[in-house]
Order: structure tokens, then sequence, then C-alpha cells
């Protein structure tokens, strides 16, 4: 099957009542029932980007969330898969669900987040690119505080590639424009974290994104400003120099 043009992966679906969005789920339920082959995977390709037309063309009906939920294993084994094209159109389906929904795609987060930042930590730059950028998608247009967590426990893996691409991620929350809501208040620790041990981390990605936190940190956490003093003394100190 030859790639998609660009009209084609611009199209919208438009859906006008919540049982046609139920019968289009209907069709795709049996098309992921057979294992991913070579003989299968274009078919998947396929259901996959006629979902993301149907989210971009009809992300207003109320059991959208729904839909998706209910096919987030072949979304998240369609991600997953070694296949190249068929996980970037896996991610460039969350990636428009994040732009449609926006706000609406939080009962998401952990459905599909914790798939993208495992892909993170793969060898291949393909992917991880695809992956990182996936997340700053989803960062940028739903603003969910929900991947916060997510984001601080990813800055413990041992694959470098998914500690830079939490720390972007967590850069992005801070710049967001308008800012984020006051509820961030409530992860301030992980940010002072992520400033803390970036500071100190063997890679010079990460510690340059560590101080990119920190030029940031200080207008979205006026407050904090104790906290601000010590981290800037503690990460002077360690291994800024070095980056």
């Amino acid at each position: 099957m030859p790639p998609q043009s660009s009209a084609q992966q611009n199209a919208a679906i438009h859906l006008d009542a919540p049982s046609q969005l139920d019968a289009e789920l209907k069709m795709m339920l049996p098309i992921f029932e057979v294992p991913e082959s070579e003989d299968t995977w274009e078919r998947f390709e396929e259901a996959l980007s006629r979902l993301a037309a149907i989210v971009r063309g009809s992300n207003h009906l109320p059991n959208i969330v729904q839909v998706l939920r209910k096919l987030r294993i072949p979304i998240n084994n369609s991600m997953l898969t070694e296949r190249t094209r068929l996980s970037r159109t896996a991610m460039a389906l969350l990636d428009e669900v994040a732009r449609s929904l926006g706000g609406r795609f939080d009962p998401l987060v952990d459905t599909f987040v914790p798939t993208i930042i495992k892909i993170t930590t793969r060898a291949n730059k393909v992917f991880v690119t695809a992956a990182s950028s996936t997340l700053i998608s989803i960062v940028v247009n739903t603003r969910s505080l929900n991947i916060i967590p997510l984001l601080g426990e990813s800055l413990k893996n041992s694959a470098k590639t998914t500690r830079i691409a939490a720390a972007d991620a967590l850069l992005n929350f801070l710049l967001l424009d308008p800012p984020a809501d006051q509820r961030i208040d409530a992860y301030g620790d992980i940010f002072e974290i992520a400033i803390r041990d970036g500071a100190v981390d063997p890679a010079p990605a990460v510690r340059e994104l560590s101080r990119k936190l920190w030029d940031a940190y200080p207008a979205v956490f006026p407050h904090r400003r104790d906290r601000c003093e010590f981290l800037v003394i503690f990460c002077v100190s360690e291994q800024w120099y070095k980056c």
C-alpha cells in the first residue's frame, strides 16, 4: 500500500451521532482481532488512519473517549510494533487525539502515555524522535497535569533518551502560554527534583534541560523562592559547568 497523500492524512470524517461512531468501532474491532503480520499490518494502519480522521472530524461526540479506550490494546500494540510506519501512524493518531480533544484527553493519560514513554527507551532514533514529539504534543495540547508524575518517574530511567524526553516534556509544561493553572503547585517537588537530579545527570542534554528548567521555574513557582535559592546554589556547584 502506498503512503497516504497529504490530503488523505489531513482528511476529516464527520459523524452526526454517537451511534455512527459505535458502528465505526464495530467495524474496526475485527480488524485487530488477528495477529499483526506481513499480511495484516497495512489493514491496521488503514484502520488507525481512519480513526484519526474520525477524531479530527467528530471529536464533539460524547462517546469518543469511550471508543478510544475500547481500542486501547490495538493502539498501544501498534505504537510498540517494530514496524516503523505502523508505529508512527499510531503515534500520529495520539497526536491528533491530543489536538482535537484538548483537556478532554485527561482520562486517556494513563491509557496511552506510559506506552509513548516506553518507546523513548529504544535505540532506534526514528522511534525515539516520534515518541518524544508525540509526548510534547500531548503536554502542549492537553495541558493535563496528570502527565507530570509519569514524567517524574521517567527521569529515573536508565535510558538516556527517556530522561531527555521526560525533561523536555516537563520544560514544555513550564513554558505553556498561557501558563498552566494553579493546580501545578502540587507538582512543584517533581520539577525541583528534575532540576536537582538533572544537574548531575551524566548526559549533557539532560544537564542542559535542567538548566532550562531552572530558568523557567521561578516564573511558575514564585512563592517557592527559598527552594529556588537552594536549587541554584546546588546546581551551580555541581555539573552545570560541564554542559
